[in-house]
């Protein structure tokens, strides 16, 4: 699957618009998805009666001289109706992984692999926890063999490696496309920032040191943004709407929705492709690389020990996170960097990149920005849609005497460094 592939089905998923739901929900979604929670058109408990108002309208038919509904007839009306609708996405997502499951190549076992169904007998509530563990050993163990599939079946494909590799965990199978990976991107630090786990999990300190080391020497970084989101547009595109969800009480909820977040009307196809790339963003974040084997060694704070040729090596790993494709990234390597080059020439650009990283996460959950981004954006970077959405509201770049509430952020960005401790008040 390489970046031109992605590009290509961005462009025929234009037209589509993303609902902010998907970024404030997906863990929700995601349970959804392998048979658990509540249809996101469900009411929001910050004005259920509005809704139920509505619903109950509708329930009214023109000139009958019936009253609408009890409140509790309606919410239990509605309860019913969202339960079938979830039950009729589950089955479909769940007979279309299947489907993927018995297809022998490298798309379909990864579609299959991000939405593998969960076993509708796991109940979290009410199953024995070692029965819940072992029920949930198995599905990932369901997982990973898929993507092993996929990697066995695509040697050569680098999303999919990636994919592999990020999410297998341990085991000789495991190391071995983790190899492969490192084999394919030598150049690339996202997988030298994984590797530096993956050897720690092995007790492998050598290993670390000379990750460190690569992650350091490498040209660029690339955590394969969009891979999911491709992965799951192949394989469960077409998946028409169930219609227990096309109900008029359900599009009544679904307006609702839509009233409250300013989000205009999808298409059939979208509101189920909605649910896979609700999934697909939930995955994409599970392959992230890790930031902790870079946190203690490059912080002056934490590491007093800290020599001029491991400062200059912090600086090249953290100045490249910075110009990540997330906003994590971003926030994350620009508040380091700001801290290694406190009082120097750097620190003043260091500081302002990192107020504007703060700025953007203020944003980050703001449905009137999130309404304005299509499906494709988010495999093409978080960072640069939100900075063009934030720009055509006329909120970019951040005012210039914004400051994050946050009293440390607020110091780094002023000085450089954390605030100075608070004495103890003197005893009388």
């Amino acid at each position: 699957m390489a970046r031109p592939m992605r590009r290509r089905m961005a462009a025929k998923i234009a037209p589509m618009k993303m609902p902010p739901q998907r970024i404030a929900l997906v863990a929700i979604v995601a349970v959804l998805l392998v048979g658990g929670a509540a249809w996101w058109w469900r009411p929001t408990a910050s004005n259920p009666s509005a809704l139920m108002h509505q619903a109950g309208q509708v329930a009214k038919q023109p000139g009958s001289p019936k009253q609408p509904a009890s409140r509790n007839m309606a919410v239990a009306r509605m309860d019913a109706l969202m339960a079938a609708c979830n039950r009729d996405v589950a089955a479909a997502f769940k007979a279309r992984a299947l489907e993927l499951r018995q297809k022998q190549d490298a798309p379909s076992q990864v579609a299959y692999a991000l939405a593998v169904p969960l076993d509708p007998s796991v109940d979290v509530e009410r199953m024995p926890p070692t029965e819940y563990q072992r029920a949930m050993l198995e599905w990932q163990d369901e997982i990973r063999a898929a993507l092993l599939r996929a990697a066995a079946l695509a040697p050569d494909d680098t999303d999919v490696l990636w994919q592999a590799a990020t999410r297998c965990g341990d085991g000789s199978d495991c190391r071995a496309v983790q190899r492969a990976l490192l084999a394919a991107e030598p150049d690339n630090m996202a997988v030298w920032l994984h590797e530096m786990a993956w050897a720690r999990t092995r007790g492998d300190a050598e290993a670390s040191r000379i990750a460190f080391e690569r992650a350091a020497a490498a040209t660029r970084y690339d955590i394969h943004a969009g891979a999911t989101h491709e992965a799951m547009l192949q394989g469960y595109a077409g998946l028409a709407m169930p219609a227990s969800c096309e109900r008029q009480e359900v599009r009544v909820a679904n307006a609702y929705m839509r009233d409250l977040t300013g989000v205009p009307a999808n298409t059939v196809e979208t509101g189920m492709l909605d649910q896979a790339l609700a999934s697909a963003a939930v995955n994409a974040s599970v392959s992230f690389p890790p930031y902790s084997p870079i946190v203690q060694p490059c912080t002056p704070a934490l590491n007093a020990a800290m020599t001029p040729a491991l400062r200059e090596s912090c600086k090249r790993i953290h100045t490249r996170l910075a110009d990540g494709d997330t906003i994590m990234d971003q926030i994350f390597a620009s508040k380091i960097m700001l801290q290694l080059t406190a009082d120097s020439p750097e620190s003043t650009e260091w500081r302002e990149r990192y107020r504007r990283s703060r700025w953007l996460m203020e944003h980050q959950l703001d449905t009137e920005i999130l309404s304005q981004h299509r499906i494709e954006d988010y495999a093409d970077g978080e960072v640069r849609r939100m900075q063009a959405t934030l720009q055509a509201a006329g909120r970019w770049p951040p005012p210039a005497d914004w400051l994050p509430a946050d009293e440390n952020d607020r110091s780094l960005i002023l000085t450089g460094h954390p605030p100075a401790k608070k004495k103890p008040d003197q005893a009388p």
